[in-house]
Protein backbone atom coordinates (compact mmCIF):
# COMPACT_ATOMS: atom_id res chain seq x y z
CA UNK A 1 0.00 0.00 0.00
CA UNK A 2 3.08 2.33 0.42
CA UNK A 3 4.91 1.55 -2.82
CA UNK A 4 4.95 4.87 -5.10
CA UNK A 5 3.88 2.53 -7.76
CA UNK A 6 0.71 0.95 -5.84
CA UNK A 7 -0.30 4.82 -4.62
CA UNK A 8 -0.30 5.84 -8.65
CA UNK A 9 -2.19 3.04 -10.25
CA UNK A 10 -4.30 1.43 -7.47
CA UNK A 11 -4.48 -1.56 -5.60
CA UNK A 12 -5.88 -4.63 -7.41
CA UNK A 13 -7.64 -7.17 -5.04
CA UNK A 14 -8.14 -11.09 -6.08
CA UNK A 15 -10.69 -13.46 -4.66
CA UNK A 16 -9.64 -16.79 -5.90
CA UNK A 17 -12.75 -18.78 -5.09
CA UNK A 18 -11.31 -22.35 -7.27
CA UNK A 19 -13.01 -25.13 -5.94
CA UNK A 20 -15.36 -22.71 -2.87
CA UNK A 21 -17.52 -24.55 -0.93
CA UNK A 22 -20.36 -22.75 0.65
CA UNK A 23 -20.24 -24.00 4.33
CA UNK A 24 -16.85 -22.88 4.17
CA UNK A 25 -17.84 -19.25 2.82
CA UNK A 26 -17.03 -16.44 5.30
CA UNK A 27 -19.75 -13.45 5.00
CA UNK A 28 -18.24 -11.62 7.75
CA UNK A 29 -14.68 -11.96 6.74
CA UNK A 30 -15.10 -10.93 3.44
CA UNK A 31 -17.44 -7.54 4.53
CA UNK A 32 -13.95 -7.34 7.12
CA UNK A 33 -11.97 -7.55 4.15
CA UNK A 34 -13.76 -5.21 2.01
CA UNK A 35 -13.90 -2.58 4.25
CA UNK A 36 -10.07 -2.60 4.58
CA UNK A 37 -9.66 -2.13 0.98
CA UNK A 38 -12.18 0.69 1.08
CA UNK A 39 -9.80 2.14 3.46
CA UNK A 40 -6.71 1.61 2.39
CA UNK A 41 -4.02 4.13 2.36
CA UNK A 42 -1.93 5.80 0.91
CA UNK A 43 -2.89 3.67 -2.20
CA UNK A 44 -6.42 3.48 -3.67
CA UNK A 45 -8.76 0.33 -4.14
CA UNK A 46 -8.99 0.18 -7.75
CA UNK A 47 -10.96 -3.01 -8.43
CA UNK A 48 -11.90 -6.70 -7.35
CA UNK A 49 -11.63 -9.57 -9.23
CA UNK A 50 -13.33 -12.16 -8.24
CA UNK A 51 -12.08 -15.33 -9.83
CA UNK A 52 -14.05 -18.38 -10.54
CA UNK A 53 -16.99 -17.63 -8.77
CA UNK A 54 -19.18 -21.02 -8.07
CA UNK A 55 -22.77 -20.94 -9.28
CA UNK A 56 -24.26 -20.58 -5.58
CA UNK A 57 -22.28 -17.34 -5.47
CA UNK A 58 -22.83 -15.83 -8.80
CA UNK A 59 -26.66 -16.15 -8.19
CA UNK A 60 -26.68 -13.73 -5.17
CA UNK A 61 -24.29 -12.00 -6.30
CA UNK A 62 -25.80 -10.47 -8.92
CA UNK A 63 -28.72 -9.50 -6.30
CA UNK A 64 -26.82 -8.19 -3.48
CA UNK A 65 -24.50 -5.95 -6.23
CA UNK A 66 -27.72 -3.80 -6.50
CA UNK A 67 -27.40 -3.05 -3.13
CA UNK A 68 -23.83 -1.80 -3.03
CA UNK A 69 -22.76 1.91 -3.56
CA UNK A 70 -22.22 2.56 -7.71
CA UNK A 71 -18.79 3.99 -6.99
CA UNK A 72 -17.92 0.67 -5.37
CA UNK A 73 -19.86 -1.93 -7.46
CA UNK A 74 -18.21 -0.33 -10.63
CA UNK A 75 -14.78 -1.23 -9.00
CA UNK A 76 -15.87 -5.30 -8.35
CA UNK A 77 -16.23 -8.44 -11.40
CA UNK A 78 -16.27 -12.28 -11.63
CA UNK A 79 -13.74 -12.77 -14.54
CA UNK A 80 -12.36 -16.28 -15.48
CA UNK A 81 -8.55 -17.32 -14.99
CA UNK A 82 -8.04 -16.67 -18.60
CA UNK A 83 -8.98 -12.62 -18.57
CA UNK A 84 -6.93 -11.90 -15.59
CA UNK A 85 -4.19 -10.79 -17.59
CA UNK A 86 -6.39 -8.19 -19.35
CA UNK A 87 -6.40 -6.65 -15.67
CA UNK A 88 -2.87 -7.44 -14.17
CA UNK A 89 0.08 -7.87 -15.88
CA UNK A 90 1.69 -11.91 -16.43
CA UNK A 91 4.43 -11.13 -14.09
CA UNK A 92 2.52 -9.80 -11.06
CA UNK A 93 0.28 -12.84 -11.16
CA UNK A 94 1.01 -15.80 -9.17
CA UNK A 95 1.45 -19.11 -11.16
CA UNK A 96 -1.60 -21.24 -10.26
CA UNK A 97 -3.55 -18.03 -11.93
CA UNK A 98 -1.91 -18.47 -14.87
CA UNK A 99 1.50 -15.75 -14.32
CA UNK A 100 4.91 -15.68 -13.54
CA UNK A 101 5.00 -14.68 -10.14
CA UNK A 102 5.85 -17.78 -7.78
CA UNK A 103 4.29 -17.12 -4.16
CA UNK A 104 5.01 -19.38 -1.61
CA UNK A 105 1.59 -18.48 0.49
CA UNK A 106 2.01 -21.07 3.29
CA UNK A 107 5.66 -19.96 4.12
CA UNK A 108 4.12 -16.52 4.46
CA UNK A 109 1.06 -17.65 6.58
CA UNK A 110 3.56 -19.05 8.77
CA UNK A 111 5.89 -16.16 9.26
CA UNK A 112 2.65 -14.32 10.41
CA UNK A 113 1.96 -17.20 12.71
CA UNK A 114 5.48 -17.19 14.09
CA UNK A 115 5.48 -13.24 14.69
CA UNK A 116 2.00 -13.03 16.37
CA UNK A 117 1.02 -16.13 17.82
CA UNK A 118 1.81 -17.18 21.92
CA UNK A 119 2.96 -20.60 22.42
CA UNK A 120 0.07 -21.61 23.34
CA UNK A 121 -1.43 -21.60 20.20
CA UNK A 122 1.39 -23.21 18.67
CA UNK A 123 0.57 -27.04 19.59
CA UNK A 124 -2.91 -26.30 18.01
CA UNK A 125 -1.83 -24.88 15.00
CA UNK A 126 1.05 -27.09 14.09
CA UNK A 127 -1.26 -30.23 14.99
CA UNK A 128 -3.75 -28.59 12.40
CA UNK A 129 -1.59 -27.76 9.53
CA UNK A 130 0.08 -31.29 9.74
CA UNK A 131 -2.95 -33.23 8.92
CA UNK A 132 -2.29 -31.45 5.61
CA UNK A 133 1.45 -32.25 5.38
CA UNK A 134 2.78 -28.81 6.44
CA UNK A 135 5.93 -29.13 8.28
CA UNK A 136 5.75 -26.48 11.12
CA UNK A 137 8.31 -24.76 13.30
CA UNK A 138 9.16 -26.53 16.46
CA UNK A 139 7.10 -25.15 19.88
CA UNK A 140 10.78 -23.92 20.91
CA UNK A 141 11.39 -22.33 17.85
CA UNK A 142 8.21 -20.85 17.92
CA UNK A 143 8.26 -19.47 21.58
CA UNK A 144 11.94 -18.30 21.07
CA UNK A 145 10.94 -16.18 17.71
CA UNK A 146 7.31 -15.16 19.97
CA UNK A 147 9.95 -14.06 22.87
CA UNK A 148 12.12 -12.11 20.50
CA UNK A 149 9.54 -10.36 19.05
CA UNK A 150 7.85 -9.44 22.98
CA UNK A 151 11.37 -8.56 23.85
CA UNK A 152 11.70 -5.85 20.31
CA UNK A 153 8.14 -4.27 21.23
CA UNK A 154 9.27 -3.71 24.87
CA UNK A 155 12.00 -2.42 23.55
CA UNK A 156 10.09 0.14 21.30
CA UNK A 157 7.64 0.73 24.47
CA UNK A 158 10.26 1.52 26.63
CA UNK A 159 11.41 4.20 24.34
CA UNK A 160 8.39 5.63 23.20
CA UNK A 161 7.28 5.85 26.93
CA UNK A 162 10.25 7.70 27.68
CA UNK A 163 8.40 10.61 25.68
CA UNK A 164 5.21 10.47 26.46
CA UNK A 165 3.13 10.93 29.19
CA UNK A 166 0.92 8.10 28.62
CA UNK A 167 3.09 5.40 29.52
CA UNK A 168 2.23 1.38 29.80
CA UNK A 169 1.55 1.45 33.40
CA UNK A 170 -0.97 -0.50 34.97
CA UNK A 171 -2.11 2.13 37.19
CA UNK A 172 -5.92 2.92 37.02
CA UNK A 173 -8.69 0.26 36.67
CA UNK A 174 -9.85 -3.20 34.76
CA UNK A 175 -12.74 -3.33 32.70
CA UNK A 176 -14.83 -4.66 35.73
CA UNK A 177 -13.75 -2.30 38.09
CA UNK A 178 -14.95 0.47 36.34
CA UNK A 179 -18.07 -0.78 35.77
CA UNK A 180 -18.58 -0.88 39.50
CA UNK A 181 -16.90 2.59 39.29
CA UNK A 182 -19.84 4.33 37.01
CA UNK A 183 -21.95 2.51 37.99
CA UNK A 184 -21.50 3.75 41.87
CA UNK A 185 -20.86 7.11 40.69
CA UNK A 186 -23.51 7.29 38.43
CA UNK A 187 -24.16 10.56 36.22
CA UNK A 188 -23.67 13.34 39.19
CA UNK A 189 -20.70 11.67 40.75
CA UNK A 190 -18.87 11.23 37.23
CA UNK A 191 -19.93 15.33 36.69
CA UNK A 192 -18.89 16.27 40.00
CA UNK A 193 -15.45 14.08 39.46
CA UNK A 194 -15.28 16.17 36.16
CA UNK A 195 -15.54 19.62 37.48
CA UNK A 196 -12.97 18.61 40.32
CA UNK A 197 -10.61 18.18 36.71
CA UNK A 198 -12.08 21.69 35.58
CA UNK A 199 -11.00 23.25 38.90
CA UNK A 200 -7.69 22.49 38.43
CA UNK A 201 -5.04 25.12 38.32
CA UNK A 202 -3.53 25.21 34.44
CA UNK A 203 0.22 25.13 34.47
CA UNK A 204 1.67 26.97 31.38
CA UNK A 205 1.50 29.95 30.14
CA UNK A 206 -0.73 31.24 26.49
CA UNK A 207 1.50 34.44 25.62
CA UNK A 208 1.54 34.07 21.60
CA UNK A 209 -2.05 32.86 21.48
CA UNK A 210 -3.01 36.22 22.95
CA UNK A 211 -0.33 38.78 20.94
CA UNK A 212 -1.97 40.69 19.48
CA UNK A 213 -1.18 39.96 15.41
CA UNK A 214 -2.86 36.17 16.46
CA UNK A 215 -5.97 37.17 17.55
CA UNK A 216 -7.82 36.96 14.54
CA UNK A 217 -6.31 33.68 14.06
CA UNK A 218 -8.16 32.07 16.93
CA UNK A 219 -11.86 30.91 15.87
CA UNK A 220 -12.74 31.54 20.11
CA UNK A 221 -11.59 34.34 21.74
CA UNK A 222 -11.22 32.09 25.35
CA UNK A 223 -9.45 29.52 23.73
CA UNK A 224 -6.02 29.54 23.27
CA UNK A 225 -2.69 27.47 22.53
CA UNK A 226 -0.32 26.74 25.55
CA UNK A 227 3.01 28.09 24.17
CA UNK A 228 5.04 24.81 25.76
CA UNK A 229 3.19 22.21 23.05
CA UNK A 230 1.88 25.07 20.49
CA UNK A 231 2.67 23.84 16.67
CA UNK A 232 5.06 26.25 14.63
CA UNK A 233 4.77 26.69 10.90
CA UNK A 234 8.65 26.23 9.60
CA UNK A 235 9.00 28.17 6.86
CA UNK A 236 7.08 31.50 7.85
CA UNK A 237 8.73 34.26 9.43
CA UNK A 238 9.35 34.12 13.13
CA UNK A 239 5.99 36.80 13.96
CA UNK A 240 3.98 34.49 11.47
CA UNK A 241 4.61 30.90 12.77
CA UNK A 242 1.04 30.68 15.24
CA UNK A 243 -1.48 28.62 14.42
CA UNK A 244 -4.04 27.80 16.66
CA UNK A 245 -3.23 23.70 17.64
CA UNK A 246 -0.88 21.81 19.71
CA UNK A 247 1.13 18.57 19.88
CA UNK A 248 -0.21 16.40 22.06
CA UNK A 249 0.99 12.63 23.22
CA UNK A 250 -0.59 9.50 22.29
CA UNK A 251 -0.40 6.11 24.05
CA UNK A 252 3.36 5.65 24.51
CA UNK A 253 3.93 7.69 21.36
CA UNK A 254 5.10 11.37 21.88
CA UNK A 255 3.39 13.81 19.62
CA UNK A 256 1.06 11.59 17.80
CA UNK A 257 -1.95 14.12 17.66
CA UNK A 258 -2.03 18.08 16.75
CA UNK A 259 -5.44 19.12 18.56
CA UNK A 260 -6.42 21.85 16.40
CA UNK A 261 -9.22 23.92 16.17
CA UNK A 262 -11.23 23.75 12.90
CA UNK A 263 -10.14 26.25 10.27
CA UNK A 264 -11.04 29.76 9.41
CA UNK A 265 -11.07 30.90 6.48
CA UNK A 266 -8.16 33.20 6.49
CA UNK A 267 -6.55 30.61 8.11
CA UNK A 268 -6.77 27.29 5.64
CA UNK A 269 -3.55 27.80 3.77
CA UNK A 270 -1.84 28.06 7.89
CA UNK A 271 -3.68 24.57 8.34
CA UNK A 272 -2.62 23.29 5.02
CA UNK A 273 0.85 24.44 5.55
CA UNK A 274 0.90 22.82 8.91
CA UNK A 275 -0.17 19.73 6.78
CA UNK A 276 2.43 19.68 4.83
CA UNK A 277 5.20 20.28 7.38
CA UNK A 278 4.19 17.74 9.77
CA UNK A 279 3.89 15.41 7.25
CA UNK A 280 0.78 14.07 8.89
CA UNK A 281 -1.86 11.87 5.93
CA UNK A 282 -4.83 11.83 8.26
CA UNK A 283 -6.85 14.26 9.41
CA UNK A 284 -9.86 13.40 11.72
CA UNK A 285 -13.02 16.47 11.74
CA UNK A 286 -15.66 15.36 14.38
CA UNK A 287 -18.00 18.80 13.44
CA UNK A 288 -20.22 19.85 10.66
CA UNK A 289 -19.43 22.86 9.14
CA UNK A 290 -22.60 24.26 10.00
CA UNK A 291 -24.67 22.87 13.11
CA UNK A 292 -27.41 24.58 14.35
CA UNK A 293 -26.92 27.31 12.51
CA UNK A 294 -24.05 28.44 13.30
CA UNK A 295 -20.77 28.15 11.30
CA UNK A 296 -18.91 25.40 13.48
CA UNK A 297 -15.62 24.99 10.90
CA UNK A 298 -14.70 26.55 7.34
CA UNK A 299 -15.04 24.06 4.39
CA UNK A 300 -10.99 24.03 3.94
CA UNK A 301 -11.31 21.16 1.86
CA UNK A 302 -12.84 20.89 -1.61
CA UNK A 303 -16.62 18.71 -1.94
CA UNK A 304 -15.17 17.74 -5.44
CA UNK A 305 -12.48 19.36 -7.91
CA UNK A 306 -9.27 21.10 -6.74
CA UNK A 307 -8.72 24.78 -4.65
CA UNK A 308 -5.89 26.37 -4.11
CA UNK A 309 -4.97 27.94 -0.47
CA UNK A 310 -1.64 30.02 -0.24
CA UNK A 311 1.19 27.72 -1.89
CA UNK A 312 -0.93 24.88 -2.04
CA UNK A 313 -3.79 23.09 -4.42
CA UNK A 314 -5.81 20.47 -2.94
CA UNK A 315 -7.76 18.06 -4.95
CA UNK A 316 -10.91 15.74 -3.97
CA UNK A 317 -9.80 12.58 -5.71
CA UNK A 318 -12.46 10.22 -4.52
CA UNK A 319 -15.45 9.93 -1.21
CA UNK A 320 -17.53 7.57 0.38
CA UNK A 321 -20.11 8.65 2.77
CA UNK A 322 -21.58 6.01 5.56
CA UNK A 323 -24.50 6.00 7.86
CA UNK A 324 -22.27 8.04 10.00
CA UNK A 325 -18.86 9.27 8.78
CA UNK A 326 -17.10 10.13 5.55
CA UNK A 327 -14.34 9.86 4.00
CA UNK A 328 -12.57 12.08 1.51
CA UNK A 329 -9.12 11.13 -0.65
CA UNK A 330 -7.33 14.05 -0.93
CA UNK A 331 -4.38 15.24 -3.14
CA UNK A 332 -2.04 17.82 -1.50
CA UNK A 333 -0.02 19.44 -3.81
CA UNK A 334 3.13 22.24 -2.41
CA UNK A 335 2.92 24.14 -5.87
CA UNK A 336 6.78 25.72 -5.70
CA UNK A 337 8.22 22.44 -6.26
CA UNK A 338 5.21 20.52 -7.66
CA UNK A 339 5.23 17.60 -4.74
CA UNK A 340 2.43 15.45 -3.76
CA UNK A 341 0.89 13.70 -1.35
CA UNK A 342 -1.96 12.18 -0.21
CA UNK A 343 -4.04 12.79 2.03
CA UNK A 344 -6.94 10.64 4.23
CA UNK A 345 -9.96 13.10 4.87
CA UNK A 346 -12.22 11.73 7.84
CA UNK A 347 -15.43 13.58 9.14
CA UNK A 348 -17.86 12.09 12.13
CA UNK A 349 -21.28 13.13 11.16
CA UNK A 350 -23.52 11.40 13.35
CA UNK A 351 -22.32 13.84 16.35
CA UNK A 352 -25.83 15.03 17.72
CA UNK A 353 -26.41 18.96 18.47
CA UNK A 354 -26.69 18.00 22.20
CA UNK A 355 -24.92 15.38 23.69
CA UNK A 356 -22.46 12.32 22.70
CA UNK A 357 -22.45 9.90 19.97
CA UNK A 358 -23.39 6.49 20.50
CA UNK A 359 -20.70 4.31 21.06
CA UNK A 360 -20.46 1.71 18.57
CA UNK A 361 -20.57 4.66 15.49
CA UNK A 362 -17.70 6.54 17.27
CA UNK A 363 -15.79 3.47 17.80
CA UNK A 364 -15.96 2.17 14.12
CA UNK A 365 -15.07 5.39 13.24
CA UNK A 366 -11.99 5.19 15.39
CA UNK A 367 -11.47 2.17 13.58
CA UNK A 368 -11.15 3.57 10.24
CA UNK A 369 -8.86 6.39 11.34
CA UNK A 370 -6.06 3.95 12.99
CA UNK A 371 -6.47 2.13 9.98
CA UNK A 372 -5.08 4.44 7.56
CA UNK A 373 -2.74 5.55 9.89
CA UNK A 374 -0.71 2.23 10.37
CA UNK A 375 2.65 2.01 11.40
CA UNK A 376 3.00 6.40 10.29
CA UNK A 377 4.65 8.27 12.96
CA UNK A 378 3.33 11.40 11.91
CA UNK A 379 0.85 12.93 13.91
CA UNK A 380 -2.65 12.61 13.33
CA UNK A 381 -4.45 15.92 13.24
CA UNK A 382 -8.00 15.99 14.88
CA UNK A 383 -10.36 19.18 15.32
CA UNK A 384 -13.74 20.11 15.86
CA UNK A 385 -14.63 23.35 16.44
CA UNK A 386 -12.65 24.73 19.19
CA UNK A 387 -10.56 21.72 19.09
CA UNK A 388 -10.75 20.88 22.78
CA UNK A 389 -14.21 19.32 23.45
CA UNK A 390 -15.11 16.19 20.54
CA UNK A 391 -11.48 17.05 19.93
CA UNK A 392 -10.17 16.08 23.46
CA UNK A 393 -13.11 13.23 23.70
CA UNK A 394 -11.68 11.26 20.75
CA UNK A 395 -7.90 11.26 21.65
CA UNK A 396 -9.19 10.51 25.49
CA UNK A 397 -10.70 7.54 23.69
CA UNK A 398 -8.20 6.58 21.54
CA UNK A 399 -5.59 6.65 24.12
CA UNK A 400 -7.93 4.49 26.84
CA UNK A 401 -8.32 1.71 24.38
CA UNK A 402 -4.91 1.35 23.51
CA UNK A 403 -3.88 1.14 26.91
CA UNK A 404 -6.68 -1.34 27.74
CA UNK A 405 -5.44 -3.40 24.56
CA UNK A 406 -2.10 -3.33 26.12
CA UNK A 407 -2.22 -3.44 30.07
CA UNK A 408 -5.64 -4.61 30.71
CA UNK A 409 -6.10 -1.33 32.27
CA UNK A 410 -7.75 2.08 31.87
CA UNK A 411 -7.91 5.26 33.91
CA UNK A 412 -9.63 8.21 32.43
CA UNK A 413 -9.50 10.59 35.17
CA UNK A 414 -5.55 10.58 34.40
CA UNK A 415 -6.00 10.51 30.65
CA UNK A 416 -7.95 13.65 30.45
CA UNK A 417 -5.46 15.03 33.00
CA UNK A 418 -2.88 14.76 31.24
CA UNK A 419 -4.08 15.75 27.98
CA UNK A 420 -5.08 19.01 29.39
CA UNK A 421 -1.45 19.83 30.13
CA UNK A 422 -1.09 19.74 26.23
CA UNK A 423 -4.22 20.71 24.93
CA UNK A 424 -5.63 23.57 27.42
CA UNK A 425 -9.47 22.72 28.28
CA UNK A 426 -9.53 19.62 26.45
CA UNK A 427 -12.68 17.23 27.12
CA UNK A 428 -14.92 20.44 27.63
CA UNK A 429 -18.28 19.29 29.14
CA UNK A 430 -19.38 16.95 31.15
CA UNK A 431 -20.77 14.69 28.85
CA UNK A 432 -18.04 13.79 27.10
CA UNK A 433 -15.94 12.96 30.17
CA UNK A 434 -19.18 10.72 30.84
CA UNK A 435 -18.96 8.67 27.75
CA UNK A 436 -15.31 8.60 27.74
CA UNK A 437 -16.20 6.17 30.80
CA UNK A 438 -19.22 4.18 28.99
CA UNK A 439 -17.28 3.90 25.54
CA UNK A 440 -14.58 2.50 27.23
CA UNK A 441 -16.94 -0.21 29.05
CA UNK A 442 -18.67 -0.72 25.52
CA UNK A 443 -15.41 -1.31 23.96
CA UNK A 444 -14.32 -3.90 26.63
CA UNK A 445 -17.50 -5.72 26.31
CA UNK A 446 -17.04 -5.88 22.55
CA UNK A 447 -13.35 -7.26 23.25
CA UNK A 448 -14.83 -10.20 25.53
CA UNK A 449 -13.32 -8.22 28.47
CA UNK A 450 -17.08 -8.31 29.88
CA UNK A 451 -19.39 -10.56 29.89
CA UNK A 452 -22.35 -8.05 30.40
CA UNK A 453 -22.86 -4.98 30.61
CA UNK A 454 -25.09 -3.51 32.92
CA UNK A 455 -25.43 0.67 33.53
CA UNK A 456 -27.27 2.89 35.05
CA UNK A 457 -29.33 5.21 32.51
CA UNK A 458 -27.58 8.49 31.71
CA UNK A 459 -29.62 10.88 30.53
CA UNK A 460 -27.98 13.91 30.85
CA UNK A 461 -28.05 16.70 28.04
CA UNK A 462 -25.63 19.01 27.67
CA UNK A 463 -24.02 21.61 25.07
CA UNK A 464 -20.77 20.80 23.56
CA UNK A 465 -18.45 21.86 20.53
Amino acid sequence: MRSLDAQRNGLIFIYDMTSAKFPNFDYDLSVKILMILKGSFPARLKKILIVKAPLWFRAPFKFLRLFVREKLRDRVHTVDIKDLNQHVPVNALPTRLGGEHTIDHMQWLMDCFRIHSPEADALLINEKLEKFGVRTPSVSSVSSLTEKQSNEELEKDELFEEDSIHTANKEGMSPRELLDHVNKLKEAGLHEQYSQIRMERMEGTFEISKQAANISKNRYTDVHCLDSTRVKLKTCSYDDDYINANFVDGYLKSAMYISTQGPLNQTFGHFWRMIWEQGSHVIVMTTKVVERGRMKCGQYWPLSGSVVHDQFEIQNEDAEREKDFSITKLRLKYLPSQEERLITHFQFTSWPDYGTPPAGAFLNFMYQVRAAQGDSRKPIVVHCSAGIGRTGTFICMDIGTSKLDHTGYVDVRETVRRIRTQRAHSIQMPDQYVFCHTALLYYAQTKGLLKELRLELFDGRSDSD
